[in-house]
């Protein structure tokens, strides 16, 4: 290129991007903000970064002789840091923010694209991946990104994609010892492009229909991501697609022994595996501590696939735990989409984090792999045993027909979803609390009604005049930048 033409086309690179940071402009967008916030919080993460992403610091400190479980797998008095662990974490499929990826469309009565630029710099977003996606940060039409907003669809999909992975390739598969054409299949199920079955354009799609109506650019909760699994495990089932994975949905933990078996003798074809989704809300502020003990066991059981959920208005990707310490992977880091020559790496980490079971925010959605029938009676059985306070079993579904007592009043204000059975293809396929009598709830041993404690709070703000319960959840302090929108619930 001759230095006449360098020039030329320098000069035409200068006035598109002119040209952009006017339009920019005319919006309300601020570039010298926007360059100081980069800069300052760039300094910040510098300083805290060993905090945040460090393996040996933050997870080896404490506690180091006690025994790590991963995904039903116990490794008995090993530090974390030994290879074998190390390597088990890095198998896990990790989903995260992504940029650069092929628009979403806005709805026009929806969370505006621009208005999420400053979370991708509160979120360590790497500087390549925001000006790599330049010209999508400009565009407040379409959305390029999924930062600030898509954090529960990535650790939905994380937690589906480790269900895959365990289901086609075995509890010891080894990524990057073990080299599998089937493992890269799973991870093309998951590209932020529109053809693949599990993309977050479909998982956006198939949300934003009835009844959870889930605009782009708004937060999920755990019933509109299970929700969302589950219409997307059904295109893939009658597509003859990759694995016919049934999704089994209880809003209140119950599980019907003749459901479970019809699935597995009448279905043709007959399903390779069936995965529960629990999206649970087990106390008010945090997780109610009769449960403590009950969510390790269930990351416990060779069943498990995982919990998606972790704080309020942000979601993490548990896999396993060490002492009361949860383990999870992170999805708050951005990457740039990027060709498939180099892509797959980028959906494994050494990086992983540790919450106490103590600060587990109470919204969240349980995965449980059932394989056949023998598995599941084994996955009954171990819960029987420990006495699990979340899960229950009944032989038969029955009383499936009678409806409880909660009011619509105390569904408002919460992230969950209320589902009629107009909105599932089967009936069977969801279980909801509105399907289980009360008398019946109240006489399982150990059940404890959360609506009960969250009446009394509903009870008490009712006495403030100013009590709006269609009001938003406001989350602009967390650290996290991730913005919640509370879609209309069912129960608390």
């Amino acid at each position: 290129m001759s230095n006449r033409d360098s020039s030329e086309h320098g000069d035409s690179s200068n006035k598109i991007a002119s040209n952009e940071c006017n339009e920019a402009t005319k919006l309300g967008f601020n570039f010298t903000q926007l360059w100081s916030q980069i800069t300052t919080t760039y300094s910040l993460i510098d300083r805290n970064d060993s905090n945040m992403f460090n393996r040996d610091e933050r997870v080896e400190s404490e506690q180091e002789k006690k025994s790590v479980v991963i995904l039903g797998k116990k490794y008995d008095d090993i530090s974390v840091d030994d290879g074998v662990i190390e390597q088990d974490i890095y198998s896990k499929i990790w989903l995260t923010y992504r940029t650069g990826f092929e628009p979403i469309a806005k709805c026009l009565d929806g969370p505006q694209p621009l208005s999420f630029v400053q979370s991708m710099v509160f979120n360590r977003n790497p500087i390549s991946s925001t000006f790599n996606n330049f010209h999508g940060l400009l565009d407040n039409d379409n959305f390029t990104t999924d930062v600030g907003w898509g954090c529960m669809i990535r650790t939905s999909q994380a937690l589906l994609a480790n269900t895959y992975q365990l289901l086609f390739l075995g509890r010891g598969f080894s990524y990057g010892r073990d080299r599998s054409p089937r493992h890269d299949e799973i991870i093309d199920m998951f590209m932020d492009e529109p053809r693949a079955p599990f993309s977050l354009h479909n998982f956006i799609k198939v949300a934003s229909e009835s009844p959870l109506k889930v605009k782009p650019g708004q937060w999920f909760g755990p019933n509109a991501a299970s929700l969302s699994i589950k219409r997307l495990c059904d295109n893939v089932y009658e597509s003859n697609g990759t694995g016919r994975v049934k999704v089994v949905i209880s809003e209140s933990s119950n599980l019907y022994d003749d459901i479970i078996t019809q699935m597995f003798t009448t279905l043709n074809p007959v399903p390779d595996a069936i995965l529960v989704l629990l999206p649970v809300r087990l106390g008010i502020d945090k997780v109610n501590p009769l449960y403590h003990a009950s969510v390790l066991e269930l990351l416990a059981l060779r069943q498990s696939v995982g919990i998606a959920g972790g704080k309020p208005s942000s979601s993490f990707y548990f896999f396993g735990y060490k002492g009361n310490d949860l383990l999870y992977l992170d999805p708050h880091y951005p990457q740039f989409v990027r060709n498939k020559t180099s892509v797959y790496d980028t959906y494994h980490t050494n990086s992983y984090q540790k919450l106490s079971v103590d600060d587990m925010d109470p919204s969240m959605m349980i995965g449980i792999l059932i394989k056949d029938i023998n598995d599941y009676e084994d996955f009954k059985s171990s819960c029987t045993k420990s006495s699990n306070k979340i899960l229950h079993f009944h032989p038969t579904s029955e009383k499936a027909d009678r409806r409880g007592s909660l009011s619509e009043f105390k569904r408002k204000n919460s992230e969950f979803v209320c589902i009629e059975s107009k909105d599932v293809q089967r009936r069977e396929d969801f279980i909801t609390i509105d399907n289980v009598s009360r008398d019946d709830l109240n006489n399982m041993e150990g059940f404890i009604d959360m609506a009960d404690e969250f009446d009394s709070e509903i009870d008490q703000n009712n006495k403030d005049d100013n009590f709006d319960d269609d009001e938003p959840v406001n989350v602009s302090q967390t650290s996290i930048g991730e913005e919640y929108t509370s879609t209309a619930g069912s129960r608390p």
